[in-house]
């Protein structure tokens, strides 16, 4: 089957509308996801801030109630120790 050289125009205007379509779309959605990926990145990081201080405050406290009781801490790592 011959295609007249206008049927083929509107086919080529078509697909052509249609690429570039899709293109915004996809544009669109990668800018969405490279907006949630900064965000999600961003929240790790804070809970990463947040899980460091809390080790400190802990072992803070660990450190204090072992002064308060006379506790012996053992350094577990040290090759003096370990038998």
């Amino acid at each position: 089957m011959v295609y007249a050289p206008r049927r083929c125009g509107f086919h080529l205007q078509l697909l052509t509308k249609e690429y570039y379509t899709l293109q915004t779309s996809l544009e669109k959605r990668n800018s969405e996801l490279e907006s949630s990926l900064q965000d999600m990145r961003h929240k790790l990081e804070t809970y990463e801030k947040l899980e460091m201080e809390l080790d400190d405050v802990i072992m803070q406290a660990a450190d204090s109630e072992c002064r308060y009781l006379g506790c012996v801490v053992v350094n577990k790592t040290d090759p003096d120790l370990v038998r």
